[in-house]
């Protein structure tokens, strides 16, 4: 074992040694055939920290920096761009980007979306150099981020003037953080005091942010509440905003506003599916557990359960499920109110009634949720359907212990009396 470990050190320390060697040479044709051979899995780290400590090494020609970037991310940027924004020395040592090398390390460190913020900083020394054609590369490989501070920022980088900038966030108003990113402009614009009667900036003028506002208003929903956000925070305009909105703005900024509009568009895309229920349609179900006389199944697509009887099943489904297990049943009833639907394979009979959820006699195990102000119990392994009454409550001692019980009574379809047991 032990000589094994010294083979695999001996090994790793070999082609390390190469790629010294060949990395010094900076031969793209050798250094792209090495890298393609050996840069993946458990040696990628190895490679990096090995061209971090070249570039600390009194070997690195500083000269050549700039093409030596232009190598490794034309090889393969989403690799080596934060490794060589780490090894960048003092600014002061660099010599001057040409137009074409710079061109290329524009293209290929704004090509991933996750690395911009180390691809600014590896450009900066550059900044003066950036043409108006890399501007606009840079912007439209931006302007799609997750992030409107970061979108923000890029704009600050290039210089951009704040009519541009806003003309361009509002052509990609669509995007959740472009359209924020717009409401960060005027947020920073009014505490640095550039929105006045005075101002010669067209968009911090009164007149055009009242036309900005008024273009919201007739946009869709997200849209409109943006321009609530905005007409409040430099008209002091009383509005009507939600204030759970308002709490998750103030709580997560950005990912609040997201998050609460993500969940007003699932609810209404559920909606829609809801409505486009069809009975006798056939539906894939995830296969949750088997309770009494039925199998519990979940539709993932609403959040709706459903409930298969045994006696209408024809696939064969084993007693315990495997997890992500899945069935093709078809609707015989939607319940809206409990979010439950009824479901069968096969042909169902048409004087066919649901067997019981729950028999009288049988044993159920009981536990206690704390609920609004108060704890209440429910049976473990039937999700919410089922409501229950405790004939003899004072057996109950401690809310956090699980019990026995035996169904004494059916009251209702979903509604049981019990007895716990010991």
């Amino acid at each position: 074992m032990e000589n094994l470990k010294q083979e695999n050190i001996n090994s790793t320390k070999s082609y390390l040694d190469d790629f010294a060697v060949i990395i010094r040479s900076q031969n793209r044709e050798t250094l792209y055939a090495f890298l393609q051979e050996n840069a993946v899995g458990k040696n990628v780290p190895e490679i990096l920290s090995a061209v971090l400590d070249y570039m600390h090494s009194s070997d690195f020609d500083y000269t050549r920096y700039w093409a030596f970037v232009e190598c490794l991310l034309s090889y393969n940027a989403q690799m080596f761009l934060s490794t060589l924004v780490k090894g960048t020395p003092d600014v002061a040592l660099l010599p001057k980007c040409d137009e074409d090398t710079l061109n290329v390390i524009v293209e290929k460190a704004f090509i991933t979306s996750n690395k911009v913020k180390y691809a600014l900083k590896l450009v900066e020394p550059c900044k003066k150099e950036i043409t108006y054609q890399m501007s606009e590369y840079i912007i439209r490989q931006c302007i799609q981020l997750d992030s409107p501070d970061l979108i923000v920022k890029v704009f600050v980088f290039l210089d951009v003037h704040p009519s541009i900038a806003i003309n361009i966030l509002k052509a990609n108003i669509t995007h959740t953080a472009a359209l924020y990113a717009l409401y960060k402009y005027y947020q920073v614009a009014k505490e640095c005091k550039y929105i006045n009667d005075t101002t010669i900036v067209e968009v911090y003028s009164y007149a055009y942010i009242g036309s900005l506002l008024k273009e919201l208003s007739g946009m869709d929903y997200q849209c409109k509440t943006l321009g609530l956000l905005i007409d409040n925070l430099i008209f002091n305009t009383p509005v009507q905003i939600s204030p759970q909105l308002l709490r998750r703005i103030k709580k997560n900024d950005y990912s609040g506003f997201k998050e609460y509009f993500a969940k007003i568009k699932h609810e209404a895309n559920v909606m829609t599916l809801i409505e486009e229920l069809k009975i006798g349609q056939i539906y894939r179900f995830k296969i949750i557990r088997r309770l009494e006389n039925h199998y519990l199944l979940f539709l993932q697509e609403i959040d709706y359960y459903a409930l298969l009887p045994f006696e209408l099943t024809k696939d064969i489904v084993p007693d315990i499920p495997k997890y992500n297990t899945y069935l093709n049943a078809s609707i015989s009833h939607i319940d809206k109110t409990r979010k439950l639907l009824y479901v069968y394979q096969g042909n169902i009979p048409e004087d066919y009634n649901q067997p019981p959820l729950l028999s009288v006699g049988k044993i159920v195990e009981i536990r206690y949720k704390f609920i609004g102000s108060k704890y209440r119990p429910y049976i473990l392994n039937y999700t919410k359907l089922i409501n229950i009454d405790i004939q003899n409550k004072q057996a109950i001692t401690n809310f956090k212990n699980k019990y026995r019980a035996r169904v004494t009574e059916t009251i209702s379809y979903f509604k049981y009396e019990v007895e716990i047991i010991f």
